[in-house]
Parts: C-alpha cells; structure tokens; sequence
C-alpha cells in the first residue's frame, strides 16, 4: 500500500499545477485590462480642455509712441527754414534796388559830365570805373536774388508736402486708435463670457455665451467712452447675495435673466471729456 501512495504523490501534483496556472494568467490578463480600460475612459471622457491665449494689450500712450512720428517739429523746421528764405529774399531785394539807384545815378551823372566836355578827365574815368563795378555787383546781386527766391519756392513745396504728411499721419493714428479700441472690447466680452460661463456642457456653455455676448452688447458706449476719456476700462463683476445697493457707476446686465443675474458692469464717470486725439480725420 505505502508504493501505491507514493507512486500517486507526484501525479496529484502535476494536476495541481496544470489547473492553477491558467487561473493566475487569466486573472493577471483581466486586471491588466480593467486598468487599461480605466486609463482610456479617463482620457476619453475626462471634458474638454480650453487654453486661453490672453494677447497683451497696449495702453494709450505706448500706441501714441508706436504710431505718432515727429512730423509736429519737421513741420517746425521747415517754416522756420520758409521764414528765413523769405527774409534773405526781401533783404537782396532791398540791395538790388539801391544798387540799380546808384547805377542809375552815375549814369546820369556821366551823362552830364559828358556833355560838358569831360569825358576824357580823370573824374569821368574814376567815375567809369566805378560804373562798371557796380553793374557787376547788380548782375550779382540779381543772380543771387534768382536762387534766394528759388530756395523759397522750394522750402515753401516741402513746407506743404510736410503738413501734408502730418496730416496723413493723424489719419493713421486715428485708425489705429479704433482698432486698439475695438480689441478692448473684444477681449471686454471675452472676459465676461468667462466669467459667466464657467461650467456646463458644450451646448450649455455655447448658449450661455450667446447670452453674455448679446446682453453686455448694450454697454459698448459707455465702454468706449471710458477709454476714450482716459478711465479705467469697465470690468465684470459678480454682486454678493442679496446686494441691493451697488458701487458708483456700476450698472445690472438683467437681473431678469437668469445667467446674468446677480452680475454688473462696473463703468466709469460717464461726465469726464474724452481726451484728444479721439475725433475722427476731418473733424
């Protein structure tokens, strides 16, 4: 009996293990595949994810420093330069006509002095000689009076295309000053619709945005104003519960509505001027 037990020992054995290893691999396939399904179910389902680029916005005077070209003093410069010209001008003018008078003097002189017979004297040669010079000094003065007025005719062409350019220039500026001021209030409503709209499903969020952006639609004038006078820009604010009273210039979205109840728009002091620069190019 004890051959026949031990004869049996190692067979047992060997089905034993024939049974429990395929157990252990199924079980270690099943848990691999229950984390792998989790893993993919996270990524999958765990919401959309939304990167907000925030653009850096410039402030008034640092699109002033970007646009604005110093046209103001070439303008300056050139009737300054225009002013001096015309002086020079007017000052030859005087030295050709009191030239012409002296040239015009001796010769009358000669003239009288020939007729008395004394036209080979020392005097009337002295006098000749002199005559001479001072034509030559009408013929230069006369060429000199050509260019001064030249220069002036000149200087006056550049003066004009310089306003010209000054006058192009507060175009841009003006153009550009829009632009900067519909960017505040595209990022102003972007803002709002973050605010607002935090959570909820894409068609929730989408409907809630549509809702912002068609309600703060009607604050857009007096956003405008703000900057153009200098102010702070308006900014979105959520009020406490049961608040009644609100800060100076803020006003309620709709307190009817119900994705904006309970949000204002903090404006700003609606009776300060807007600053220069504002009006439109021809106004």
């Amino acid at each position: 009996m004890s051959d026949d037990y031990e004869d049996d020992s190692p067979s047992v054995g060997r089905t034993a293990a024939a049974w429990v290893m395929p157990m252990i691999t199924v079980l270690t396939a099943l848990v691999i595949g229950l984390l792998a399904g989790a893993i993919l179910g996270f990524i999958i389902f765990r919401g959309d994810t939304t990167t907000q680029i925030v653009q850096q916005e410039l402030t008034n005077e640092e699109l002033d420093a970007l646009c604005a070209v110093k046209v103001d003093e070439a303008v300056g410069v050139a009737a300054d330069e225009l002013t001096v010209a015309q002086e020079r001008v007017a000052t030859l003018q005087d030295d050709v006509f009191g030239k012409e008078r002296e040239v015009a003097e001796m010769e009358a002189e000669m003239t009288r002095r020939a007729e008395r017979g004394r036209a080979l004297s020392a005097e009337v040669i002295q006098l000749r000689e002199q005559l001479e010079a001072a034509r030559s000094e009408l013929t230069t003065l006369k060429g000199e009076l050509a260019a001064a007025v030249e220069e002036k005719e000149e200087l006056f062409v550049q003066l004009r295309f310089t306003e010209e350019q000054l006058a192009e220039q507060r175009v841009e500026t003006s153009v550009a000053r829009e632009d900067a001021l519909s960017f505040k209030w595209q990022t102003f409503v972007t803002a709002s619709q973050l605010e607002v709209c935090e959570k909820g499903g894409r068609r929730r969020m989408g409907r809630c945005r549509e809702t912002v952006t068609e309600f703060v639609a009607s604050f857009r004038t007096e956003f405008e104003h703000c900057i153009r006078s200098g102010q702070e820009m308006p900014a979105l604010q959520e009020a406490e519960r049961n608040t009644e009273v609100l800060p100076m210039f803020a006003k309620w979205i709709d307190q009817d509505e119900r994705i904006t109840r309970d949000w204002y728009v903090l404006l700003c002091d609606p009776t300060l001027p807007e600053a220069d620069g504002w009006d439109a190019p021809g106004r």
